[in-house]
This record gives C-alpha cells, structure tokens and sequence, in this order.
C-alpha cells in the first residue's frame, strides 16, 4: 500500500527552512527542482501521454491538422527521437512558473503537458503541414534551451483549434456605415481574446459634428474600443492581449484623445496610447509657430501621407481655411508632455522617416556567427508560422499575408554587456549594440531573399525601396561602417529575386521573454542590481550574482556589504570600497543619462526595420524634462520618441525578505 505524500506541504516547508541557509545559486537550483517536481506530479510524464490526453479534451483543444501528423510521427518514433525532456531541469523557477501559470495547455482545470511539451507542440505547429524531420529538430533545439523564443501568443495557441500564432496586428477604425464601430469592435475583440495584441489607427476618425447619423465623433470610437477591451480581459482566461489607440495631433478632437487617456488611466482601462507626430509638428514648436487642427473628412489624404508629401497637404489645407482650431505648437507640443508626465501616455512616435549619423564600432569577442545563424532559424520559423498561422479575422489575414512583416528583437543586451566588461554608457557599448542589430538584419534579409524561392516576394514589394536595391540604412545621409558584411552583393540578390519579408527586426516591449529567460530586460539598462525573486510562499531579493561574483573576487564580500547595497537601493555608486571599473560596470538606469539610452536606440535604428519601443528612465520627471527628451529623440531621429517612462519605486520593503547569499568555496 502506497503513501500518498503532500508534495506541496513539503515543498513549502523545504522552502521555509532552505531560504535562511544556503548559498544563492542552491537556493535558485532548489527552487526549480521543487517547483519542477511539483509541476511532473500533476502532468502527464511523456509527450504521447499529453498528447492523447489533450485529443481526448472536451471541449476539444487540438486542431485536426495538428492531430493527424502528431500522431503519424509519434507511431513513426520521430517524436520520442527528438524530444529531450532533460531540457526542463536546467529551466529556472520563474521560468517554470510563467509556463505553470500562462502557457501550458488545461483541460477542466487540470495541467495537460510540461515544458518540453509544449516547446514540441510549438514546433510542430510551426512546421505544419509539411514536416521535414531535420528542421522540426532545429525549431525544437532552439526552443527548449530558449535560444529562440517566440511569443507567448504563439507558444499557447500552437496545434490548437485556434491556431492564432501571430501576437501583433493593426487596423483602422472603419467609419461610414452603421455597422462600422461594431465591426472593428468584434475584430479587435476576436484577437485580443485569444492573447494577441492590435493597434487601432483612429485618425480617420470623423469628428463629432460631421454629417453622419447618430455618430458622437471619437468619443463614440474610444468608448466602444474601451469597453471591447475590458470584455476580452474579463473573458480570457489566460490575459488578453493589449488594444492600443493610435491617432495623429492634427485631428479636431485631439483634446478628447487626451482626455480620453486620462479618465482611462483613472479607470485602470486595459487601453494603451500612441501619438504618431510628424516633423512639422516638431519645427513649428521650436520655431514658435502656430499648429492647426483639421476635421479628418475636410483634409482626404493627410491620414494616409508622410515628409514632403503631407506637408504640402498640410500647407494647402491651411490656406484653404478648413483648420477648426489653432494653437501655439510648442503650447501643443507641452500639453502632451503634461498628460505623459500625469498618465505616462500617449507613447509618441515620429510619422517621417529621416536621416541620422551612425557609428559602428566592431568586437572581436562576441560570437556574431551564432547570432547569425540563430537569426537565419528565427526568419525561417516566422515564415512557417505565418503560413501556418490560422488569422482571427479576413481583414487580418490580408494585412498579415499581403505584407509579410515579422520581428526579430534582443533581450538580454545588459547582461551581454556585463559579461564583455563593457559599461553600458561606454561608446564600445553602443557600437556593440549596433553591430548585434546590425548581425540580426543581415541575416534576416538574406534568409528572406533564400525564402522567395518557397514564398514568393511579399506583396508589397515591387516598387519599395528593396526592390531598387535600397535598405533601411541607405535612406541615411551619414556613412555607415558596413565592412562585416557583404551588403552590396546582398542587395542586388534581393533587387534580383525579391523579399519574402517587408520588415524583419523590431524592438518592442519584451517583458514577457524577459519573465521566461530571467535575463534583462530587452535592450534596456538594469533598473536595479537587487533582483526580486517570487516563491510560492513570498518574494525575496538576491544581488545580481555577477555583481556577487566580482566582489568575492576582490575580497569585499561580506554582510556588511549586503547591507550597504540594500540600503542603497540596489546602487553600490556611492560605496567608497568599491573600484570605479566596477561602479561603472554596474551603473543602474537611474545612474545613466538619458541622452546615453537614446543614443543607443539611435544607433541602433539603421537596422531596425520596424521600431524600438523606447524606455527611459527618470526618479521625478516633470514636463520639461519630457518635453526636452521628446525633443532630443526627435534631434536623434528615431522612429520611437517615447514609449514609456519607468519611475524609480523604493525596491525592498519590509514584508520582502533578502536572502544573504554565503561565499563560495571555490
């Protein structure tokens, strides 16, 4: 007879008793096991058993397609022949929880699979419906030891029903017609519900006093996407993707826009806010001139226009007389300040794409290969997948297949930095930084031009700048170190054969990833050199264990020091035993400039065919100061001027416990 033993009740107490006690690296490896063994005692043991589990699921999960060649593949061996279900040992207990909690498939409340299951069931879905064995190999290696890691909309929705992969769209709210608020309303609703995210353009939107029946201008339009959003999050069992409001600072009713952010933020709405701002907009403030206002159905073509084009149209509208309201640009210019100092949106983005100085700055220490050849996979999956991907709506499906754009990002740059012993307000960062994009692009590029002979060239791509042989960088004035790659005989191949892809890289917000492989966050300098930890029990705080390492070399280690660094805040700034090199090593966010981080993202931008979502860091920023940084991301020509500001929150507190890592003995 079998004793049934409480798994949880003595992983609870384990974790009491082993917090005090042991090194940091144990505690973090101690973590895991129990949070693993916790996790293997309530899911199936292998891959087939998951399998069978989840097709028998009622209602039902897999998709039939998924279904057939699983189980073709499993009576083949080729499935118990790849897996490695050793792989979920070396994941970290943060890892392990975010899959727990967000991205393992359920059944009646019941886990169905484990890590590594769900990594096979990503790679499957990906390559279906054609599977070649070696590259199922690939997609599979790369992604359970988190060397690529796709979304989590793609990870949980792989092999399913609902096949949506693909996390990112955009659209336009559609006017005109009766059903025109319901229509992009259920649109938005149908991808926010199942995990994905979608940026609504508003700028067509028709002002309130318009000639349409019973239509309240872009009152009505907020209001209608605030509520859709609201019922995706309540009904989405594992959180719903983020609904942005996009709209351009010329439209008539732009003060509703900012109030409209304000009383959401008041509300805690599940709505995010961007402006797109021309250039106009920015010379008008600094020239102390007026900024115009125009009802979008008075202006046709402004929506849809950048650079010299709109502001021709701009100028010819303006002396036409149809501006409903005129202020002084840099007043205008303050106003946004204001609400992103109060709300921390709108996030702005700059409309026009212009010319910038770069610099490169070559290393001979990181493995550009590897990176290059990780890129080549990650190109490779992301077109499977959108082949593969089953889209939420038509109109989706058009915008997705008509312009091919996917996304290939960084995170982890601050840790790379460390490791190189390159502080990250050096130049040799940000020449470091560039020539990591700069590896990515290049192989993105070349792998979408080797994919034409399987997809075809996007839609879009006959008469872009690529199909004249002319890349992001080019549309630069200042010349750009190009030497590691060739990038001539590249650009002719794709002015030959075409690409597969109209974007390739972007920067965006990488939280999630940031949660799974517990390495920094995205491009971004560290906030703090503390580093919460979440047990099931409470949260406790560690140092960075590079941070650890350095010391104990030096001989400084010790609790006095841990007690130093505590009441710093994570910050050993100011601590006089402590060397420069290392002061300067590990500078937090709040210890750099901002100018320095922008300076990052501008070099960075020539290979950034989408844009970065830029993160700046301030203690107490007041509305000039915004203004000033809005100012001088615009003076460094980014795409991105602002996506969000982090405020410096107080790190331990006295419900957090610390956990006082003991020296090692080698």
């Amino acid at each position: 007879m079998k004793t049934k033993i409480n798994t949880a009740l003595i992983i609870h107490e384990l974790k009491k008793a082993a917090m005090p006690i042991l090194p940091l690296k144990d505690i973090q490896k101690l973590a895991a096991s129990l949070a693993l063994k916790e996790l293997y005692d309530e899911t199936p043991a292998t891959f087939e058993e998951s399998f069978n589990l989840l097709q028998e699921a009622d209602p039902p999960i897999l998709s039939e397609a998924y279904i057939n060649k699983t189980r073709d593949m499993i009576s083949t061996g080729h499935i118990k022949g790849i897996i490695m279900p050793e792989r979920d040992e070396e994941l970290s207990h943060e890892t392990i929880m975010t899959f727990r909690t967000h991205l393992l498939l359920r059944s009646k409340g019941r886990i169905l699979e484990r890590p590594n299951h769900a990594f096979m069931r990503l790679s499957i879905g990906i390559h279906l419906p054609d599977i070649d064995i070696l590259d199922l190999l690939i997609t599979y290696s790369q992604a359970s030891t988190l060397q690529c890691l796709h979304s989590s909309t793609a990870i949980v929705n792989a092999g399913t029903i609902c096949g949506q992969m693909i996390p990112s769209f955009s659209t336009s709210f559609r006017i005109g017609e009766s059903e025109a608020a319901n229509s992009t309303s259920a649109e938005c609703y149908f991808i926010l519900s199942r995990g994905g995210s979608v940026a609504v353009n508003l700028t067509n939107v028709p002002s309130s006093n318009a000639n349409i029946e019973d239509y309240d201008g872009l009152v009505l339009a907020v209001e209608t996407l605030h509520m859709t959003a609201k019922r995706a999050a309540e009904h989405c069992i594992r959180g719903a993707g983020k609904l942005t409001l996009v709209i351009e600072p010329w439209h008539a009713e732009i003060r509703v826009f900012i109030d409209a952010i304000k009383q959401t933020i008041r509300r805690e709405g599940p709505l995010a806010f961007s402006l797109s701002v021309p250039d106009l907009l920015i010379r008008r403030a600094e020239n102390g001139e007026d900024w115009s206002l125009f009802r979008p159905e008075d202006v046709p073509g402004l929506a849809t226009s950048h650079g010299q084009e709109f502001e021709d149209l701009y100028l010819a509208y303006e002396s036409q007389s149809l501006a409903t309201a005129k202020y002084q640009a840099k007043q205008f210019w303050s106003m946004i300040s204001v609400s992103i100092w109060e709300t921390n949106y709108p996030a702005v983005t700059y409309k026009d794409v212009v010319n910038i100085h770069f610099i490169n700055i070559a290393s001979s220490r990181f493995d550009f290969d590897s990176l290059h050849g990780v890129a080549e996979i990650l190109t490779t999956d992301l077109n499977r997948m959108m082949f593969a991907n089953k889209h939420p709506t038509h109109s989706a499906s058009e915008g997705a297949t008509r312009h091919r754009a996917i996304a290939i990002g960084v995170i982890g740059l601050a840790d790379v930095f460390t490791t190189l012993r390159l502080p990250f307000d050096s130049i040799d960062a940000i020449g470091l930084g560039s020539d990591i994009m700069q590896t990515i692009y290049h192989a993105a590029l070349e792998t979408s031009c080797r994919l034409v002979d399987t997809y075809g060239p996007h839609f879009t791509f006959t008469n872009s700048p690529a199909s004249n042989g002319k890349l992001d960088f080019d549309h630069w004035t200042h010349p750009i170190d190009k030497s590691r790659f060739d990038w001539t005989g590249l650009a002719e191949r794709i002015k030959e054969k075409g690409l597969c892809n109209s974007q390739v890289t972007a920067l965006p917000d990488f939280n999630f990833h940031t949660k799974i492989t517990c390495v920094s966050q995205g491009v971004q300098p560290r906030e703090s050199n503390l580093i919460r930890k979440l047990s099931a029990t409470h949260d406790y705080l560690a140092i960075l264990p590079s941070l650890v390492e350095d010391l104990e070399r030096l001989g400084i280690w010790s609790d006095d020091v841990v007690d130093d660094i505590l009441e710093a805040e994570g910050s050993i700034r100011n601590l006089d035993f402590i060397p420069q090199h290392l002061k300067d090593l590990y500078k937090t966010a709040w210890e750099i400039a901002p100018e320095f981080i922008i300076q990052h993202a501008q070099y960075r931008a020539p290979f950034v065919s989408q844009s970065e979502s830029l993160t700046l860091f301030e203690k107490n920023p007041t509305p000039s100061w915004i203004y000033s940084m809005l100012t001088f991301a615009k003076n460094s020509n980014l795409k991105t001027g602002l996506y969000t500001i982090r405020r410096q929150i107080k790190t331990p507190s006295k419900s957090t416990k610390f956990v006082m890592p003991k020296k090692s003995n080698s």
